[in-house]
């Protein structure tokens, strides 16, 4: 999983540049499966990768495997199901946080979960996904109503 986060600091110009750069997969340590490669990008560390590696599955993600392969239920679609050696890649962004110390606003955050079923191997995801899903959304546009104000 690779979580970027950033400021309005970093939506245009170099800022936006630097984060735009950003990679959204990483090589796999070696572990045993199933485990959980975390990956922090953050602009005000200046995006550099800081990693973790855990065993626990994340909760808002049901995952069962079956003898058609491994369903992933991400509770806002039809589950998904990956076959053996195949890998998914599902990107969101979202606000969070009480908002930046500088200007109050909050954080833009940029999650993307890589997915691999079957044989891993350090450069699994290095490589174009065999599914993606892509629940990427514009953050902090101003809403605008049609046919006057609200």
């Amino acid at each position: 999983m690779v979580e970027i986060t950033w400021t309005k600091h970093a939506r245009g110009g170099k800022g936006a540049a630097r984060r735009n750069a950003a990679p959204v997969a990483f090589p796999l340590p070696d572990e045993p499966p199933p485990f959980v490669h975390t990956v922090w990008m953050r602009e005000w560390e200046d995006f550099s990768p800081q990693a973790a590696v855990g065993h626990e599955l994340p909760r808002r993600i049901g995952v069962e495997e079956e003898p058609e392969g491994l369903r992933l239920d991400f509770g806002n679609r039809p589950p998904i199901l990956l076959k053996p050696n195949q890998y998914l890649r599902h990107q969101e962004t979202y606000l969070s946080g009480r908002g930046c110390s500088c200007c109050g606003t909050p954080w833009y955050n940029m999650r993307t979960l890589n997915v691999v079923y079957g044989k891993v191997r350090a450069e699994s995801l290095l490589h174009e996904p065999t599914r993606y899903i892509d629940d990427r959304r514009l953050l902090g546009a101003r809403r605008r109503y049609v046919g006057g104000t609200r």
